[in-house]
Parts: C-alpha cells; sequence; structure tokens
C-alpha cells in the first residue's frame, strides 16, 4: 500500500525539495501540494492523504489552524525554521518534526516513524488533539523589550509600524522612535500574531494595520506605503506578492 502524501508549504522551492526527497521512496506517492492554508484544508478534504508533510508559518491560515479545520486528522509531520516552543510540545507528545533546512535523510527518520504508526493502526489523532490543546493559546508578544541609555523600555506590539534590517542590525520602528534589537528577523516573524505581522520581504517585518498604500513597482515588486508621519515606503518582494493578496486582495 502506498503511503498517500499531501506536501504543504508556502515556499515553491521547499515543496520542490520534499519531492525530489521523496522520489525514491518507493512507498510514497505524492498526491498534491498546497501552498497556503486554506488551499490545505480543501486538497486534505478532498484527497484524504494518509500522511501530511506540514509548514508551520503560511499566508491564510498557519498550520496549527489547518488541522483545527480538518474534519478527519491524517498522520502529520510538521515542518518549522524557528518555532521552538512547538518542537518541545512535539518532543512530549511523541510527534515528528523537520527542523528547517532538514537533510534527506532528516526526512527519512520522520518517514520511518511515520510509517511504522500506520502499521500498527495507532490513533494519531488523539496524541494530535493533545498537542493541539497545548499549544492552542500561543505565546505571542504584546511587548517588545528594547534599550535606551542604560534602560530597558517595553514597546507595546500594536505601535509597531516595521521591523528591518540597517546594514548590521535589525531596527524596531514604532510611533514613538527606533530602536535597535538583538533579535532576528526569523525570531521576531515567530514571536508576533501573524494576523497583525507580515514579512513582506526577507528583511523586513510590516505591522497589517500600519499599511496605507500598495504601490506597483518595477519587476513584479510593490511598494507598501505605511501610516507614519514620514510616510515610509518599504518594498514588497515579488515572491510574497501572491502571499499578501491573501490580506489585502487587489
Amino acid at each position: 500500500m502506498k503511503i498517500h502524501t499531501l506536501i504543504v508549504d508556502d515556499e515553491s522551492l521547499a515543496r520542490q525539495k520534499m519531492r525530489r526527497y521523496l522520489a525514491d521512496d518507493h512507498d510514497v506517492e505524492i498526491v498534491g501540494e498546497a501552498w497556503n492554508g486554506p488551499e490545505a484544508v480543501a486538497l486534505a478534504e478532498k484527497l484524504k492523504p494518509d500522511l501530511i508533510l506540514l509548514d508551520i508559518q503560511m499566508p491564510g491560515m498557519d498550520g496549527f489552524q489547518v488541522l483545527e479545520a480538518l474534519t478527519h486528522l491524517p498522520l502529520v509531520i510538521f515542518a518549522t525554521a524557528y518555532d521552538h516552543y512547538a518542537i518541545r510540545a512535539f518532543e512530549v507528545n511523541s510527534l515528528d518534526y523537520l527542523l528547517k533546512p532538514f537533510t534527506k535523510e532528516r526526512l527519512q527518520e520522520a518517514l520511518i516513524r511515520a510509517k511504522k504508526w500506520l502499521e500498527r493502526g495507532a490513533s494519531f489523532e488523539a496524541s494530535l488533539t493533545t498537542l493541539l490543546k497545548s499549544l492552542d493559546k500561543k505565546p505571542y508578544l504584546q511587548k517588545l523589550a528594547v534599550k535606551e541609555r542604560g534602560k530597558i523600555i517595553l514597546l507595546d506590539v500594536a505601535d509597531v509600524l516595521w521591523i528591518g534590517a540597517e546594514k548590521t542590525l535589525n531596527f524596531i520602528h514604532s510611533r514613538k522612535g527606533a530602536w535597535p534589537t538583538d533579535l532576528t528577523l526569523q525570531e521576531l516573524e515567530c514571536k508576533l500574531d501573524p494576523a497583525h505581522f507580515f514579512r513582506i520581504h526577507r528583511s523586513a517585518i510590516v505591522n497589517i494595520e500600519a499599511v496605507a498604500e500598495i504601490i506597483p513597482w518595477f519587476g513584479g515588486d510593490y511598494k507598501i506605503v505605511l501610516k507614519s508621519p514620514e510616510r515610509t515606503s518599504l518594498l514588497l518582494s515579488r515572491r510574497r506578492v501572491k502571499a499578501f493578496k491573501e490580506i489585502f486582495p487587489w
């Protein structure tokens, strides 16, 4: 029996990588691919795969919301770049995960565990339900700590307009000023609620509520103009346009 597998990841290169890694595994049949949450739910309900290789951070719905929306839970191998709190939960619940960037060998290890689950007909749904409950209250930040003149200031996340890389430092830009931070953009993207913050470029994250205008630019890119006194203009990269349209259709 083939293991009917659905690949879900918002990065096309990541999907291609998983497909390539799975090509030599004759027990696996890839039945579909999805690039965002809503598409993943629709395909999973239609195809009813045995296994989903599921990204966590995606536009529209994250991986946890996808699972909560399914009427039948298949076996799931999670993929994540930086959700370390989730990784700890997976380990406690005896689930597997792929920490990006992962190797072909690491994926094969995860598949061996998946095959053992399927062979013994174990109830994966019960373990997954326990995991989802443990992650129901995600610890998204409400405050960001920054240093100023020997003091630590707590910024309200709602006041943050955007966060970006400038030379060798990342800066948090709020309505009250700009402060350097030691956190990477990947760490900040993980810690900020994706319902309110969106990574428009590898070097910038914006507060969705702060977006004033979207201006077509060269080569399929767009410019994002923020509701700031300076009317800050930031690049929305072409590869992020499709995901951004999930939030602001045009």
